[in-house]
């Protein structure tokens, strides 16, 4: 998927496509700058690396012969806030989660599941294969909504001034909250939310009670978001680079 980051320091469009590689990748195309980056690289330090090539990117704005130049450029832009390819093999196998934004280790306990600082602890009798790591965790995700995330849900609910009658986790892939229910004040929220930084969860929560008041996408709903949620745009392009948690429990 291509998304957009605003370089105001470039007077130039920047189209961005996000990849599991470990990589930055730049080139300069019928006056666009093109770039793959990492899934879990945010905006903000998109923009730095950008900018701190900004003299190599005016240089080549009218070279024809980029590619091979900018590959030389990207191989060097590997940074420790992306998800490495190894890091994504981890996810996929079961080595490793996010809780709470967190990437966390997996490692089984004699006991029942919890968490000790960066460290998920399940019951040996799910640390066996993929899918019984995958059942613990999602259990344990699913404690955290319960708790962590309605907890979020109700403080949010008395800024905004506004009640749900109902708060659901399920499993879906297509959504993280559910639009259509929540014109009906009913907040249905995929349960991975537990798993996103606290930015992109309150960005999810501020989507659902919008919709309490403003059930299309339209003005009113963007307005609504800008006031209860810094860089909501932002946010919303942050939140689809995500969406591979799907993949992982489903």
């Amino acid at each position: 998927m291509i998304g957009h980051v605003r370089c105001i320091f470039l007077r130039m469009k920047v189209e961005v496509t996000r990849t599991v590689k470990r990589i930055v990748q730049m080139r300069v195309e019928d006056g666009v700058l093109k770039v793959v980056a990492n899934m879990f690289l945010s905006d903000r330090k998109l923009r730095q690396i950008i900018k701190r090539h900004s003299e190599w990117i005016s240089a080549h704005r009218e070279t024809r012969d980029q590619p091979s130049a900018v590959e030389s450029v990207a191989q060097k832009e590997h940074t420790d806030e992306c998800a490495d390819g190894g890091m994504i093999r981890e996810l996929f196998a079961g080595k490793k989660t996010l809780i709470l934004g967190v990437t966390v280790d997996i490692r089984p306990t004699k006991r029942k599941t919890y968490l000790d600082g960066e460290t998920l602890y399940i019951a040996e009798k799910y640390y066996e294969t993929r899918e019984s790591i995958a059942k613990a965790v999602k259990g344990f995700l699913k404690h955290i909504d319960n708790t962590r995330i309605s907890e979020e849900v109700a403080n949010f609910g008395s800024e905004a001034s506004l009640c749900p009658t109902r708060i659901e986790y399920k499993d879906n892939i297509d959504f993280w909250v559910s639009c259509s229910l929540a014109s009906k004040r009913v907040l249905c929220f995929d349960f991975r939310i537990a798993q996103l930084p606290e930015h992109l969860r309150r960005y999810v929560i501020a989507h659902g009670f919008a919709h309490f008041s403003h059930p299309l996408h339209d003005r009113a709903h963007a307005c609504f978001m800008d006031r209860y949620v810094r860089n909501a745009g932002e946010c919303a392009r942050e939140l689809e680079r995500y969406g591979i948690l799907k993949s992982l429990m489903s």
